[in-house]
């Protein structure tokens, strides 16, 4: 069995950096809302940066980290509020 874990990497230069793991459904609402306004942060005053999906088999061992979602402004994301 193979389990699937979403997890989001939040940053800005002020406010530091943040991970959070969810599921399919909460990585597609916060991509949505980050997506709704590229220029505003979505989430504790920070952007989302991208999204990884990470594999687990059932020893807990990480199979996969491949890159789910990328900011589209890459590396232009963090600008002036």
């Amino acid at each position: 069995m193979v389990k699937t874990e979403y997890v989001m990497n939040f940053g800005w230069a002020e406010a530091g950096e943040d991970n959070d793991a969810t599921n399919k459904r909460g990585a597609d609402k916060m991509i949505a809302l980050q997506m709704s306004n590229l220029q505003k942060p979505c989430h504790n005053g920070m952007y989302l940066f991208c999204v990884r999906k990470y594999f687990i088999d059932y020893y807990g061992d990480m199979i996969d980290d491949p890159l789910y979602w990328v900011n589209p402004l890459g590396e232009n994301v963090v600008g002036e509020e």
